[in-house]
């Protein structure tokens, strides 16, 4: 049951860090704000495919592993959206910055709840 969103999710993943790779590329000064955020993306990849190696989880936790998925799903979504939205320097200072840093948040509480 949970083993086809995982899969979607890790996919979703690796095409939002080639995302961001083109965004540093044509906006360096977003690097050192982009960098962390690809790293835990990594980890989060890595931890879903532990997951997803994983021979049963518990249908007790199936709904609330669910909606953590959608979740990191959703945050995948805006951080794209983010970086479509301010492409240049001037922007990505002025806004693009601290709406990162938001979703990083979100993808570090994401992660933090399915190590559990």
């Amino acid at each position: 049951m949970i083993s086809q969103p995982i899969g979607y999710l890790i996919s979703a993943i690796t095409s939002t860090s080639v995302i961001i790779t083109k965004f540093i590329r044509s906006v360096l000064l977003s690097h050192a704000d982009l960098a962390p955020v690809n790293y835990d993306l990594s980890d989060l990849r890595l931890l879903l495919k532990l997951i997803k190696e994983q021979p049963a989880i518990p249908e007790s936790l199936q709904s609330q592993t669910l909606l953590v998925l959608e979740c990191c799903g959703n945050a995948l979504i805006h951080i794209d959206a983010v970086l479509g939205k301010y492409t240049g320097p001037e922007q990505w200072v002025t806004y693009g910055r601290t709406e990162m840093a938001n979703c990083r948040s979100s993808i570090a509480i994401f992660r933090e709840a399915l190590a559990l």
